[in-house]
Order: C-alpha cells, then sequence, then structure tokens
C-alpha cells in the first residue's frame, strides 16, 4: 500500500513528458502515456493485494468513511419510511 501514491504519479509524469517531448519521439510520444497506464495498471495489483491484506481496519478510509455513510444511508431510508 505504501506505492499507491505512485499510481497517478506515473500517469501525471507521463503527461508531463508527453508535454514537453512528445513531439520528438515517435508517433508524436503517443506510446508513452499508453505504457505509463499499462505500468501503473500492473502496480494496482500489487497494491490492491496489500489493500485485500491489511482489511478495512487499517485503511482509515475504509474503517470511518465507509460507516459515516452506511450511517447516512440508514438514517435517509429510515426518513423516507415514516
Amino acid at each position: 500500500m505504501e506505492w499507491a501514491w505512485l499510481l497517478p504519479a506515473i500517469c501525471a509524469g507521463a503527461f508531463c513528458a508527453n508535454i514537453l517531448i512528445g513531439r520528438r519521439l515517435p508517433g508524436q510520444g503517443a506510446l508513452l502515456p499508453i505504457a505509463a497506464i499499462a505500468v501503473a495498471f500492473a502496480l494496482f495489483w500489487f497494491v490492491m493485494n496489500d489493500v485485500v491484506d491489511a482489511g478495512a481496519g487499517r485503511i482509515p478510509i475504509l474503517g470511518s468513511s465507509a460507516e459515516r455513510l452506511r450511517l447516512r444511508f440508514l438514517q435517509a431510508n429510515q426518513g423516507i419510511a415514516s
């Protein structure tokens, strides 16, 4: 899960590189963002494996926000049913 920040950083780096040097590359840099997305997708599976192994307790977003969202959903359903 320590590598999760790397996924958008790879895509953002490819975006910047494509703007700066894309015109000088073969195919005007079309392969650069495609390769970045492929690498990010491959790294996604390692991050996802860590998330699944850790469970919801280690991830604060899944622990607290999901509970608040569930409570709001239940409150909304009770308001409709009343």
